[in-house]
């Protein structure tokens, strides 16, 4: 009897070993498959749903795996998701973008980052948990943001102040570690290649004030697809601008009266000078500075223009070739641009930190490295 019985136990055990053991063989061939090969996204979800809300510990772990994949290859699905789903699954979704988006680079990190965007904006339980994690990643996003946008021919001017160079050890811009530097103005130069639809890496900058951003005249991009930012970017002043004559009016006089000339650009090659009081651009009459920037949006960088200038009590007509905008030097301290596609944290790769000189080189401190 005792045999028999003990024959009953070991066959329980070992058919309940083979269920757990195809179950799991299972799980895993679900979680290694590729989501291409679902045929149904709709049935996939409905199997992640049931999983994430199984009293079963392992069963949830499972389907959290799972929707990580699916925020990892089709991150938009999700926004329907989460608006028809109860605070549970929400928190769930979020969690699975926030991992994709801080574990990958890229298009699938931006679209990732562009869900969480979207759910921050509405008007769901999880808006404040969304938005939190875009505002604690804001140097990630910006770094992101920075070197997409100069791929397509931004110019990124920064400052770095003057109270932060003592001592300072907050990190720079995406870019490895040195003096705090604030981003001031973006131009969106005549060499811009985008479209509109990129114009959404600038939303990743919402944790900047007073942002200066211009446009060059002829690049595609006109102030009616700019403005609608300024609802985002505190702040923000959105003007347009033409060819760049490279001059500084003085702040003590009415008319337009050269106090700084910026080297090499459009006025010093034309060898105007400090002092000079520019008259008329072409057949305009020039009243002040700010005249003179709205003239100049008439003409694109590279054209000739004509400008009636006085000069000790004597009128001259000097020829100016227009330059651009991008090589206007602003006077800040440049900032290193990104080496790399910026992983985030939970990600293998690592931001690289620029290499001091000889002379300044000292031993990294662990506790400013990316973790």
């Amino acid at each position: 009897m005792r045999s028999l019985l003990l024959l009953t136990i070991c066959r329980v055990m070992m058919l309940s070993m083979a269920v757990i053991v195809a179950t799991r063989q299972s799980a895993m061939g679900a979680e290694k498959a590729p989501l291409q090969q679902d045929a149904d996204i709709d049935q996939v979800l409905n199997s992640v749903l049931k999983q994430l809300t199984d009293q079963k510990f392992g069963v949830r772990v499972e389907g959290q795996k799972r929707l990580n994949r699916i925020a990892e290859a089709t991150p938009a699905v999700l926004v329907n998701v989460a608006e028809q789903s109860e605070f549970e699954i929400q928190a769930r979704i979020v969690r699975a973008l926030e991992t994709v988006f801080l574990s990958h680079s890229g298009d699938v990190a931006d679209n990732a980052e562009k869900v969480l965007m979207a759910l921050s904006h509405s008007d769901l339980a999880v808006a404040d948990d969304a938005n939190l994690i875009l505002i604690a990643n804001s140097r990630l996003r910006e770094a992101r943001a920075r070197k997409s946008l100069e791929n397509l021919g931004c110019v990124f001017a920064y400052a770095i102040p003057i109270e932060s160079r003592a001592g300072s050890t907050a990190p720079r811009v995406g870019v490895g570690f040195g003096e705090f530097a604030v981003l001031q103005t973006i131009l969106l130069s005549e060499k811009w290649s985008g479209t509109t639809a990129e114009l959404w890496h600038l939303r990743r900058l919402t944790h900047h004030q007073g942002l200066m951003i211009y446009t060059s005249k002829n690049n595609g991009i006109t102030l009616d697809d700019l403005l609608p930012l300024q609802v985002e970017l505190p702040g923000a002043t959105i003007t347009e601008r033409g060819g760049a004559l490279g001059v500084r009016p003085s702040t003590f006089t009415t008319s337009m009266i050269i106090e700084e000339i910026v080297a090499d650009g459009a006025a010093d090659k034309a060898g105007l000078r400090i002092n000079d009081e520019i008259l008329m651009l072409n057949e305009d009459r020039v009243r002040d500075f700010s005249n003179l920037v709205e003239l100049l949006l008439a003409y694109a960088p590279g054209e000739t223009i004509q400008i009636l200038i006085r000069r000790n009590g004597e009128e001259m007509l000097v020829p100016v070739k227009l330059s651009s905008w991008r090589d206007i030097t602003l006077g800040v301290p440049p900032v290193d641009r990104p080496v790399s596609d910026f992983v985030g944290p939970l990600g293998v790769a690592r931001p690289i930190a620029p290499a001091l000189p000889e002379k300044l080189r000292i031993l990294p401190r662990p506790r400013f490295q990316l973790q």
